[in-house]
């Protein structure tokens, strides 16, 4: 399947005839290299910003598609899974500190994480 024929189409009616499907130019713009197109969009290191079950599925998810996970735990959390889920964990402190997102995104650039998944709940807000 060629690059062209994965892109989003748009159909003219020609009399009773459908017209060749042609790729949008948006399409076009969007996917090209030089707009930073599908070569580039793939993430191979994020931080999960969050605890408990949520931060396992994602972490779970994320290395099933080679991508490498960081986490970040507080004390009370110190033996939980979640924290112990990935060579990459970094422990905040107290409890609060999921709430600190200026620490967060320094953790995430020094680990050179680049995306953040935040989750759900009171981190993701």
């Amino acid at each position: 399947m060629s690059f062209i024929s994965r892109l989003p189409t748009t159909t003219s009616r020609l009399g009773s005839r459908a017209a060749v499907l042609k790729p949008t130019a948006a399409a076009i713009r969007a996917n090209s290299s030089l707009s930073g197109g599908p070569e580039n969009k793939a993430l191979n290191s994020i931080l999960i910003a969050n605890r408990g079950e949520i931060a396992l599925r994602v972490g779970r998810t994320a290395s099933q598609h080679g991508i490498r996970v960081t986490t970040l735990y507080t004390d009370p959390d110190s033996r939980a899974q979640h924290a112990l889920s990935s060579p990459f964990s970094f422990n905040l402190g107290e409890t609060s500190a999921y709430l600190d997102g200026d620490r967060i995104i320094e953790i995430a650039k020094k680990e050179g994480c680049q995306g953040i998944h935040p989750g759900y709940g009171f981190v993701s807000n």
